[in-house]
């Protein structure tokens, strides 16, 4: 997957304008756009600082540039034409839905805007549309919109997390509506943000299911508990100014709790020694009654240590010698690499670090070392204590992995309403 697609200036333009001319806030577009508040601001201060440029130059005849900007008077005004229809039909369906089909011909009258370029706008395909033309043409107008009382109901409960977490899709939204104590189902937080708008479009679930089936394959015996299998691995990202960092990261894969992070311009073996001495130390922070790591591996019938099983690729660092050494040393670990080319076998690794990247990294100005770390940092916090998981039943990783949810069993403050058969 590469990043996200670039906007075009052109639609920035219209964004900008939408914003200045008080139709929608500055949150509004970020979340429509899918891009972070910080950058929004930004090209709304270059639009205003090149519109200043432009009127102090001092230019009293005509030339090539104002020659150019006239000619482009009649795109603008057509761009800024179709930004007040997306605002008037986003509105609308504010409300709970697209339509009556009347209010939205109202609005493509007033526009002037032809039926094609319409549904484009609004993402309603056009044969559909021009059946609604034809009944209302007929006497036969479209029925609905019908009542939807459990969604106006928990509408301002579901929208509040989607806009603080703008990448997050709609059953985490659920979960953490959920957990404040709201009983709704997953399809209605679907609808209320389908119809807000805040909908993420992202098919992604073909391969979350090979991702999974590939983390089975690699355990004879899935672990029971926490700190008894790792998964380790490498990343890397470039910011804007500073160059290409690396980051090295332990991940428990029973609770799926991040450890702390290494980062670093090399992804060597002293980094991903470096990244283990990480882990090993949080992880003994985190147990319960000041216990060693030590203490918590032996066995209390047998006396024996159970090692945790330490999972990597083939990476060079982790066929090093050092590295084997270092491991070694520390009775509390027993390391296994993957087979050769199947990085779905370190899947919760792997898609830990593409969430950071997706979730966050993306999405804002990464200018350089210290950026990236702080925002890194904010990110596996957020990851570990508030991000709700699917996989442990929305409970959160440090709830597990200190014993204080059941991965298995909703922690909820109140039940869900089930069917009676």
């Amino acid at each position: 997957m590469g990043r996200p697609p670039v906007i075009p200036p052109e639609k920035k333009t219209r964004i900008v304008l939408s914003i200045l001319a008080g139709e929608v806030s500055i949150a509004e577009a970020a979340r429509k756009e899918k891009v972070s508040e910080q950058s929004i601001g930004r090209w709304k201060a270059e639009f205003i600082e090149a519109g200043k440029t432009a009127l102090t130059a001092g230019r009293t005849g005509p030339s090539t540039r104002e020659a150019q900007l006239e000619a482009e008077i009649d795109d603008l005004t057509r761009a800024l034409g179709e930004a007040a229809v997306e605002i008037r039909v986003w509105k609308k369906s504010a409300e709970g839905r697209l339509g009556p089909f009347t209010d939205l011909e109202v609005i493509r009258r007033d526009a002037g805007m032809p039926t094609t370029r319409f549904t484009r706008l609004v993402g309603i395909p056009e044969r559909t549309y021009r059946r609604w033309q034809a009944k209302a043409k007929a006497g036969h107008p479209r029925k609905g919109p019908w009542p939807t009382p459990a969604r106006d109901r928990r509408r301002q409960a579901v929208v509040k997390w989607a806009h603080k977490y703008p990448a997050w899709g709609h059953r985490k939204v659920w979960a953490m509506t959920r957990h404040d104590g709201h009983r709704l189902s997953q399809s209605t937080v679907l609808r209320v943000l389908a119809a807000e708008g805040l909908l993420l479009k992202a098919d992604y679930q073909r391969e979350r299911r090979q991702l999974a089936a590939a983390r089975k394959a690699a355990f004879a015996a899935p672990p029971t508990g926490p700190n008894m299998v790792w998964q380790f691995d490498f990343s890397e990202y470039e910011t804007t100014t500073g160059g290409t960092w690396r980051v090295a990261g332990v991940a428990d894969y029973w609770s799926k709790y991040e450890f702390g992070w290494h980062w670093s311009p090399t992804a060597n073996r002293y980094d991903a020694i470096e990244a283990v001495e990480l882990a090993l130390a949080e992880a003994e922070q985190l147990l319960p009654g000041g216990h060693s790591l030590i203490e918590y591996l032996t066995d209390p019938d047998t006396g024996e240590i159970v090692p945790i099983t330490l999972v990597t690729d083939n990476g060079g660092p982790f066929r090093s010698f050092l590295f084997e050494s270092f491991i070694g040393k520390r009775p509390e670990l027993r390391h296994v690499r993957t087979r050769v080319k199947t990085p779905g076998q370190n899947g919760v690794r792997e898609r830990a670090f593409g969430s950071l990247k997706y979730e966050r990294l993306y999405r804002e100005q990464i200018d350089d070392a210290l950026d990236l770390i702080r925002e890194a940092e904010a990110f596996r916090v957020e990851f570990n204590e508030v991000r709700p998981h699917e996989h442990l039943a929305w409970n959160r990783p440090r709830e597990v992995h200190l014993g204080l949810a059941d991965p298995a069993v909703p922690n909820f403050p109140e039940p869900e309403n089930l069917p009676n058969s």
